[in-house]
């Protein structure tokens, strides 16, 4: 059966109210109103026509209250609202597990979900954080004192805490190079081109793709309105659910050190559907063309290497979730991370 228009359900609200008013009159007038076969007293009969009253309304209001909320952030919304604390939990998952056997990580709001677990290859730990939110101001990049200055540092840990997140990461360090095309909240706040990079891409919709820095002014991004972010490390690693075929030819990328065995982090989509995978792989590491075929053995859509080394750091309920290399976190100039949506008043 077709669901009825809206005008249909407002007429019926307007006459449950109509009726409410008129039988409220009727009661306190003396009218009379039969609201059942027997006898009741007046304080009966009010409970009576409250409840029947309360049960038409809810009827006629049946098609509007299932309609889902619908939360977006500002860009200026910073920090983001404070995830709630019972939402941190624990589960066993069906396709997601720690190499140990333990529960895995998990937070559930009506605007986000996370699920954060280890896997363990050849004595390398790997963590992954699968992120879903319901809207794409939720993916959010934090500059620390919102500039590129290496005069502007925190641990990734501090900022992810100052923002609120449910879970982040530590993003490209951008602030360490002089060059690289940075874009912030749609502003270009660096336009010192890295000849030899890939920029990763952030759009409106929070989907996630490329281009070359040297090409950026001639795409199709440039002055768009569409454009959020840029991310100036890579290279991109996996592309249309594909290792980048050049990735195992990136010996003369000349960050990152690609050939060697090293701490490494990652961000990745599913799809357009606002579905993410993180990734860091702790000490000793591996080769960048090996940690791209442990994320796209997880099916993702495209992936791009940040930062690694000592900058790889990964956090989910304020704490760190994967083991920092070479004594600790250092300070950095930027994270990417995942809020809630949900207003805390």
């Amino acid at each position: 059966m077709p669901k009825q228009s809206g005008f249909v359900t407002f007429g019926k609200i307007m006459a449950v109210i109509g009726m409410t008013l008129l039988s409220t009159w009727l009661l306190s007038s003396g009218g009379k109103m039969k609201l059942a076969s027997v006898t009741v007293s007046a304080k009966d009969r009010d409970a009576l026509f409250s409840a029947a009253s309360g049960n038409l309304l809810s009827e006629a209001l049946v098609e509007i209250h299932e309609i889902p909320k619908v939360y977006i952030l500002e860009r200026n919304d910073d920090p983001t609202p404070i995830p709630a604390p019972e939402n941190f939990t624990k589960i066993d998952d069906p396709e997601r597990k720690n190499y140990d056997g333990t529960p895995i990580d998990f937070y559930k709001d009506p605007t986000i979900e996370v699920k954060c677990w280890k896997e363990k290859e050849k004595g390398i730990i790997y963590n992954f954080s699968e992120v879903t939110i319901a809207d794409a101001s939720q993916f959010r990049r934090k500059l620390v004192h919102d500039v590129v200055s290496k005069k502007h540092l925190d641990f990734p840990s501090s900022t992810f805490k100052k923002m609120n997140g449910v879970v982040g990461m530590s993003s490209d360090y951008c602030a360490f190079r002089s060059y690289g095309t940075i874009v912030q909240n749609g502003n270009i706040v660096r336009d010192k081109v890295g000849s030899f990079m890939d920029l990763m891409i952030v759009d409106k919709d929070a989907n996630l793709t490329y281009v070359a820095d040297k090409k950026f002014a001639e795409s199709k991004y440039y002055n768009s309105e569409d454009l959020v972010y840029t991310f100036a490390f890579g290279p991109m690693i996996v592309n249309d659910y594909t290792v980048n075929p050049s990735t195992a030819k990136m010996t003369k990328y000349p960050i990152g050190e690609p050939s060697d065995r090293y701490p490494r982090a990652a961000i990745a989509q599913f799809d357009y559907d606002k579905h993410y995978l993180l990734c860091t792989a702790d000490y000793p590491g591996t080769t960048l063309v090996h940690f791209a075929e442990v994320i796209q053995a997880k099916g993702v859509r495209f992936a791009y290497n940040l930062d690694g080394g000592q900058t790889a750091a990964m956090m989910f309920n304020n704490q760190l979730f994967n083991k920092v290399a070479y004594g600790g976190e250092r300070e950095i100039s930027d994270i990417v991370f995942f809020a809630t949506a949900i207003p805390n008043n």
